[in-house]
């Protein structure tokens, strides 16, 4: 720090240490005081300056570098949830035609047949992993349980994180779903 800072440092501890435990008990010490205070609420809007003076240039930079930054982070952030749900919808779809396939052969196979096949989902194995991320929402809140009435969004996420679909069972009145990221 510069010279000016460290010595109203200095002088602001110097007050605080004089008085730390003080005491008013004559009119020469109550006018003492006054002064005392005065020169403490000096220091310390010399002090507030000095900060502001010596932090300014920090915090402009600080904010050009998030105002430069933020709309790149924004679009990356805009194409990441954009390719996750066509990622989402992509499986879906994948896994609603492997059902429907697979129905289709449960149906046609007859019950003597020892050999059914299995129809296989076809989504290309890479490096992203898909998370699964559960929320919940409330569709009939006559049936939540007491202790989450207020709701208690933090514990009913809680449970939800911790039981997944399991949770509907604990807290009721709620649905449990999940929304898949890659990470």
């Amino acid at each position: 720090m510069d010279k000016s800072a460290q010595e109203l440092t200095e002088t602001a501890m110097g007050i605080y240490e004089a008085l730390q435990n003080y005491a008013i008990s004559t009119p020469d010490k109550y006018e003492c005081a006054v002064v005392e205070l005065k020169r403490a609420k000096t220091i310390l809007k010399a002090l507030d300056e000095e900060e502001k003076r010596i932090t300014k240039p920090i915090n402009d930079g600080l904010k050009k570098a998030r105002d430069f930054f933020r709309p790149a982070k924004a679009r990356l952030q805009e194409i990441i949830d954009k390719v996750n749900l066509e990622m989402s919808r992509f499986r879906a779809i994948q896994q609603k035609k492997a059902k429907e396939e697979q129905e289709k052969i449960d149906k046609q196979a007859d019950r003597e047949d020892i050999f059914i096949p299995q129809v296989e989902v076809n989504i290309p194995q890479t490096e992203v992993k898909i998370r699964k991320n559960y929320r919940y929402e409330v569709v009939n809140p006559a049936e939540i349980r007491p202790q989450f009435m207020c709701p208690d969004d933090k514990a009913i996420k809680e449970i939800v994180f911790k039981m997944k679909e399991k949770a509907v069972d604990i807290v009721g009145g709620i649905r449990v779903y999940f929304t898949e990221t890659s990470f």
